[in-house]
């Protein structure tokens, strides 16, 4: 909590030399078309919105990869996704490797 506290403060702190800074600035010399404008605002919200996630966009919503069923690993072992726990067939030897294995010295 003190350490959300302190980068409100921060941030607080930058906002008012910001505004301190920018008072004291001259206006800019040329200005901006109207059209340009309105095009770079459209571009900001169509940024803000996709970054929100205000836009569903199906293709960048889509799973890749299919959900596979959550395995607890034993205990004192890291859990290593094997090529049929992902559904890709096996042979034989390696299943009876695998069960030696899970069997422990």
């Amino acid at each position: 909590m003190l350490l959300r506290n302190f980068i409100i403060v921060c941030w607080a702190v930058f906002a008012a030399y910001w505004a301190a800074t920018a008072a004291s600035t001259k206006r800019t010399a040329e200005r901006q078309k109207w059209q340009s404008r309105v095009w770079y605002l459209l571009l900001l919200v169509l940024g803000f919105a996709l970054l929100v996630g205000a836009v569903p966009l199906d293709p960048l919503t889509r799973r890749v990869v299919p959900p596979i069923p959550a395995r607890r690993p034993r205990r004192g072992r890291r859990f290593r996704a094997r090529p049929r726990d992902l559904g890709a067939p096996c042979d034989r030897l390696e299943l009876e490797r695998d069960r030696h294995a899970q069997a422990g010295p």
